[in-house]
Order: structure tokens, then sequence, then C-alpha cells
């Protein structure tokens, strides 16, 4: 379900996340920020 979830979403949707990226230093955690706000 989570490796759909980013082909379903809008290109703005990670766009959006992007903005956040500096925030988490690492990729398991910026890919778990987006799973997580596609959870919601």
């Amino acid at each position: 379900m989570k490796e759909t979830t980013d082909r379903a979403m809008p290109p703005c949707f990670d766009k959006w996340c992007r903005r956040f990226d500096d925030v988490f230093p690492r990729q398991a955690q910026r890919r778990e920020f987006r799973n997580y706000s596609t959870s919601q």
C-alpha cells in the first residue's frame, strides 16, 4: 500500500514534502514523513 501511495499522490504533494527535507537529515526519515502524511 505504501509503495502505491506515492504514485497516487499528485506531484504537488512531493513538492510540499520537500519543504521539510532539511528537518529530516536521513532518507528513511523523509520517506516515513511522507508515509505518515498520506496515512492521516
